[in-house]
């Protein structure tokens, strides 16, 4: 999500202290004030959750999704964050190049056609996030060939993008960004390893503002109503060998800053175990929800999805596995979930106002090619990923024809009763 003071607009961003890998989109929503998140891996569907009653729909909360025809993305592009601006839409991620993938940017104006608007050489990387103010556009990404690097790039129209030397931080794994007001603030870890929080204001040079405890695992931060909060575990770092990674043992934790300067703990409900965390934080009408995973259930997945809630931000009550879960979004009013629905069948679409009562989404319009969440044999086609926007889902994912398949986009438009 985003914000922009002045002349200033901030993103989310995933860095890779290894190498320039692309980042992934933002849980939050992509239009508004001052606050972005990275998304995290997303932890993995409870196996048969209980299914609660729908609640009763209120007046402004949308009822259904009518579907656009999928329209395929130019020059087998990959979007990696979307943004609602002025009267249409901007994107960032990756185009086909002769020998490798190169930073792009593309608008449209519907949400479904997109057209590229750089050339190959514009972006010094490959953007991850994108974020708009009421003047400019403002996107982060990998720098390369320098893995470990944050850049940054600005844009008056969607069409022209310039580098901004001030917003890019070297010798630096950045894992998330977001801001509030004139204050941009980007966490990770510093060479040595340890998690730490760097501060821009007014699009500054960054400063180091805090290390956390020697224990303090990092997975993103948010901006929020009075601050900002950084989510992860207190504990050990996930490892792996061979390509087989192994789950850190620690705790859901979350560290809250008035200023992105000095930060402290937050009240976190949760046990010691193995992959413990508290991942995304989706703003809502009603307060927030977060995923995460803790499960001490020998058997299950350490990557399991279990759900937290909050009203304030500040103390996050667990209440469990989600009853819905797949590919998800928000706009900070409405929080969308395109879930399995079953083999051979389409995904299934649930809204929630609080995170905690959920009511199903009814599809309409063209129905013929809806991606599904999990593929399958004969599928016309997949989900990559979702952004809601105020008026809709841009849905980003996969035409399947002939056991070849081609990057496509379909506007999914709310329904109001």
């Amino acid at each position: 999500m985003v914000v922009a003071a002045a002349a200033t607009l901030i993103v989310v961003v995933l860095v890779s202290n290894a190498s320039p890998t692309a980042l992934r989109p933002s849980l939050s929503p992509a239009p508004t004030l001052l606050s972005a998140q990275p998304a995290p891996s997303s932890p993995e569907p409870a196996s048969a959750p209980p299914q609660p009653t729908p609640s009763p729909i209120r007046a402004d909360a949308w009822t259904g999704l009518r579907w656009s025809q999928p329209n395929p993305i130019p020059e087998r592009a990959s979007f990696r964050d979307i943004v609602a601006w002025h009267d249409g839409y901007v994107a960032v991620g990756s185009a086909s190049g002769p020998d490798t993938d190169v930073g792009a940017a593309f608008i449209s104006a519907d949400g479904a056609t997109w057209e590229r608007t750089t050339a190959a050489s514009v972006f010094s990387g490959i953007p991850g996030r994108v974020m708009a103010s009421p003047t400019r556009l403002l996107a982060f990404g990998v720098g390369t060939p320098t893995a470990g690097s944050l850049e940054a790039w600005s844009s008056l129209d969607g069409r022209i993008w310039r580098r901004e030397a001030s917003l890019a931080l070297a010798d630096a794994g950045v894992i998330g960004v977001a801001a509030r007001g004139t204050t941009i603030v980007a966490v990770g870890m510093d060479a040595t390893g340890r998690a730490t929080m760097w501060r821009s204001v007014a699009a500054g040079t960054w400063t180091k503002a805090q290390t956390l405890s020697p224990r303090a695992i990092v997975r993103g931060v948010v901006a929020i109503s009075d601050g900002f909060i950084a989510t992860g575990r207190e504990g050990d770092p996930d490892t792996g060998s061979g390509g087989v990674g192994v789950r850190g043992v620690g705790r859901p934790a979350a560290w809250w800053s008035s200023d992105g300067g000095v930060w402290g703990s937050l009240q976190v409900e949760g046990a010691e175990a193995a992959g413990a965390e508290l991942d995304g934080i989706y703003p809502v009408a009603d307060g927030y929800f977060a995923i995460g995973s803790d499960t001490t259930t020998a058997g299950q997945s350490t990557r399991s999805a279990v759900l937290w809630l909050s009203t304030d931000g500040h103390a996050w009550r667990q209440l469990g596995p989600p009853p819905h879960w797949g590919m998800a979004g928000t706009n900070s009013q409405q929080a969308v979930v395109l879930a399995y629905g079953g083999a051979t069948a389409n995904p299934e679409g649930w809204l929630s106002m609080d995170g905690h009562e959920w009511t199903p989404l009814v599809f309409a319009g063209d129905l013929g090619e809806v991606p599904v969440v999990q593929q399958f044999l004969g599928m016309s086609g997949h989900i990559d990923e979702i952004f809601v926007m105020p008026h809709g889902v841009i849905v980003i994912g996969q035409l399947v024809s002939q056991q070849s398949s081609r990057p496509a986009a379909w506007f999914a438009t709310a329904i109001i009763r």
